[in-house]
């Protein structure tokens, strides 16, 4: 659409300090191989999605599991006409998050505490979302069914591995029943590890028996790996 913009270009102190801020955290934010390496393992990877990401100013993303602020902090400084919503149900990291925005002098985000199915029954954020992203939360199955809820015709983001493509033809059936279409795959180039980018799109408000589809899917798919090398 014609309001909608590229993101803006991130320092390298301002990627570097994030960098620092996750691999100095006294809370486990990447697993302990990926500490001395965060910033060519994580934050150039998130940086290079936000390439690949035009978005209008003024709307209000999610980032689904936002784990140690990846990839929702990069987003944060990247769109700074966006607001956003970095939700994760592990409070010791919401905290963290959430003084890494103040650090990184970002006041466009909202680092909330709570799991995605208690935020989204109490029916406070349905569809109140022009999009949500995530990032290693599961199979593409769990994410979808995660996110769904906070989507009337926004977009839904899936930042997945090398077995995306499978994973998105596998998913078929389960779109449908989300009320889901799958809008493209798309292969992020550069980054140190396999990385592509699955975006859906909602077909109106989520489907009359979205959640007993959403229990279903949840139940089938809790523990499901994400299809990649461990993230934040």
């Amino acid at each position: 659409m014609d309001d909608q913009v590229g993101p803006r270009e991130l320092g390298e102190d301002w990627t570097s300090r994030l960098a620092e801020l996750v691999a100095g955290s006294p809370v486990n934010l990447v697993s302990r191989r990926d500490r001395g390496d965060v910033r060519r393992l994580h934050i150039d990877e998130c940086v290079l999605v936000a390439s690949a990401l035009r978005l209008r100013p003024g709307a209000r993303w999610m980032d689904l599991g936002t784990g140690g602020g990846l990839p929702g902090l990069v987003l944060a400084g990247a769109f700074p006409g966006v607001s956003w919503v970095l939700l994760d149900a592990r409070a010791k990291k919401v905290d963290q998050v959430r003084s890494f925005a103040t650090a990184l002098g970002l006041a466009n985000v909202e680092a909330v505490h709570a799991r995605a199915e208690d935020l989204w029954s109490d029916r406070t954020a349905t569809g109140g979302f022009d999009g949500v992203i995530s990032r290693a939360v599961g199979s593409l199955e769990h994410t979808a069914a995660l996110a769904r809820g906070f989507v009337t015709t926004g977009q839904i983001v899936s930042i997945r591995g090398p077995r995306a493509v499978q994973e998105v033809e596998r998913f078929g059936s389960s779109a449908d029943d989300l009320g889901l279409l799958v809008d493209e795959v798309v292969k992020i180039d550069g980054t140190i590890r396999p990385t592509w980018l699955v975006r859906m799109r909602g077909q109106g408000p989520a489907p009359a028996d979205f959640p007993s589809t959403r229990r279903t899917l949840l139940r089938s798919t809790r523990g499901g790996a994400s299809d990649g090398p461990a993230r934040a």
